[in-house]
């Protein structure tokens, strides 16, 4: 495989893996904030749980993009990703997060069974 092609996947996995763990710091802590400390505070600031989810649509866009085209995987782990990342949320996204040793060595792999979409 190209060096090229490896490190677009490479850029595009750290960029995955970033912003997954900025969305589920963010939903922790308003999770946190809306389950113990709302009372605490005497605020109106009120945050919906659907104005978080609303936050994370992009973010779930660029996942389902990067594992269908730049994701070293097989059809059928690129479908059941896919649909992890549609129905389990933040969950989902966990589960398709693109570890670096695991890419590496499946980039490098001589007999892959994947293809790269350019």
């Amino acid at each position: 495989m190209e060096k090229e092609k490896v490190n677009k996947v490479l850029k595009h996995a750290r960029n995955l893996r970033i912003l997954i763990i900025l969305y589920s710091l963010v939903y922790l802590v308003f999770a946190v904030w809306d389950i113990y400390l709302k009372d605490f505070f005497s605020t109106n600031f009120e945050l919906k749980i659907y104005h978080i989810l609303v936050l994370g649509l992009p973010i779930k866009a660029y996942a389902i993009w990067y594992v269908l085209n730049m994701a070293p995987n097989r059809e059928q782990n690129k479908t059941n990703n896919v649909l992890g990342l549609l129905f389990f949320g933040v969950i989902g996204m966990w589960m398709t997060y693109p570890r670096e040793k695991r890419l590496i060595n499946r980039l490098k792999a001589n007999n892959s069974m994947f293809s790269l979409k350019s």
